[in-house]
């Protein structure tokens, strides 16, 4: 089992003994301290990984389904990205790796072309929604 999970029980299992050696705790009071400490957890959703790689194997035609451009305008676009040094401000100071560019533009390019939900896009590139977001704005 998780540690922070671990740790999330026990905070529970004693709020609760607390509150049920404690009169003047309501039931009430009792669930809202769940519900705050259930809010503090952090979920977990499987996700797709190694799409970008699946990418790169994609034939042309596979590549302008999904994309549509072609592999040479998307280099041609990449280039002009890193020659714009778009992005290069961003600073890694741990947790979750920032975009690459190639990323943030495979990104943009799938949305723009299919028009399909941020949500399918997270999950497809193993991103959250919120990081979909400022990639294609």
């Amino acid at each position: 089992m998780d540690a922070n999970k671990l740790l999330a029980i026990v905070c529970v299992s004693e709020m609760l003994m607390e509150s049920s050696s404690s009169s003047e705790d309501s039931e009430e009071d009792g669930n809202k301290k769940i519900f705050a400490l259930a809010s503090v957890i952090r979920e977990t959703h499987p996700r797709q990984t190694g799409y970008l790689s699946v990418i790169m194997e994609y034939s042309n035609s596979d590549f302008w389904r999904h994309f549509r451009v072609s592999k040479a305008t998307f280099n041609y676009l990449l280039r002009f990205m890193e020659k714009d040094k778009f992005r290069s401000e961003i600073t890694y100071y741990g947790g979750y790796e920032p975009m690459s560019n190639s990323e943030v533009l495979l990104i943009t390019l799938q949305y723009l072309g299919n028009q399909g939900a941020i949500r399918l896009l997270a999950d497809k590139f193993d991103r959250t929604e919120s990081s979909i977001w400022n990639a294609i704005e």
